[in-house]
């Protein structure tokens, strides 16, 4: 006669396993899927500074919002060392009910670009591209939990922290 509590155990034990594989793997992809979205949020050539010079300053505080050349989450390329300087560093293991990646960038202008400053508007690439990749997040979350053998059980939440 089988044992139900050893099978529940086991069972559990499984599915857990699988279920951790699984988020760690969407974590993975996701981060990379957005770390891609902030490289093209950031990869705009049409206008170079002096371009912007000339259209005086487009972005600057003085101006209204989205009243630049592009919408203000889009960021013109100028040298390279912003979008050299992204990364991606994976956690790699679930630890403590989570997993997690994160992107980095550790250009020394990051912080005004994300949040302004007293004459440039915020330009939040980062926002704009977790937002861009909201839908497909949810989407990858809800196929790892069906690939480790669960349910997915929607209560009007988003998934994505």
């Amino acid at each position: 006669m089988p044992n139900d509590l050893v099978e529940l155990s086991k069972f559990y034990r499984d599915y857990t396993y699988r279920l951790r594989r699984e988020m760690e793997a969407a974590v993975e992809d996701v981060a990379e899927d957005l770390l891609a979205d902030v490289r093209q949020l950031t990869a705009l050539t049409d206008h170079s500074l002096e371009d912007l010079r000339r259209l005086d300053h487009p972005y600057a505080q003085r101006h209204a919002a989205g009243s630049g050349p592009h919408p203000d989450y889009e960021v013109h390329r100028q040298g390279g060392a912003l979008q050299d300087g992204l990364r991606v560093d994976h956690a790699g293991t679930w630890r403590g009910g989570q997993v997690d990646s994160e992107i980095h960038d550790d250009v020394p202008y990051l912080e005004h670009l994300l949040h302004g400053t007293e004459v440039m508007r915020p330009r939040d690439f980062a926002s704009a591209a977790i937002l861009r990749q909201v839908g497909v997040t949810e989407a990858r979350m809800k196929r790892g939990f069906a690939a480790a053998g669960g349910e997915y059980r929607d209560d009007g939440e988003s998934v994505v922290e």
